[in-house]
């Protein structure tokens, strides 16, 4: 998970954030595989806007991989605004949590398997 200051999509900066997102692209661009990038924002805001803001945050973690080298095909982003807390609305703690943009890697079925 990648943090977000209210109302950004400037990410909260962490030097284990940047090394996950460099190792990440390289695994990426060596495999071919798919990344999901999924935006998502506190209850602060209209729903359109908070929709808005969890997809420029997603975009702005895929500007970051695709400096990195991965193909902008190789990654898949979306926003769910407020529609999908992890934490309370009601404490700054939980707003904060909820900020965010989930990064799944989509791995490639082995060729053992059917």
């Amino acid at each position: 998970l990648i943090r977000f200051p209210v109302g950004s999509t400037q990410r909260v900066y962490d030097a284990a954030v940047d090394e996950y997102l460099r190792k990440l692209s390289e695994r990426v661009v060596q495999t071919g595989e798919q990344v999901q990038l999924t935006g998502h924002t506190d209850n602060t805001g209209t729903d359109e806007a908070n929709m808005q803001l969890g997809q420029g945050r997603a975009n702005a973690i895929q500007q970051i991989l695709v400096g990195y080298g991965v193909p902008e095909a190789q990654i898949q982003i979306s926003s769910k605004g407020e529609s999908e807390p992890v934490a309370s609305n009601e404490t700054e703690e939980g707003r904060y949590e909820n900020r965010r943009v989930e990064v799944r890697l989509i791995k490639q079925p082995s060729k053992n398997e059917n």
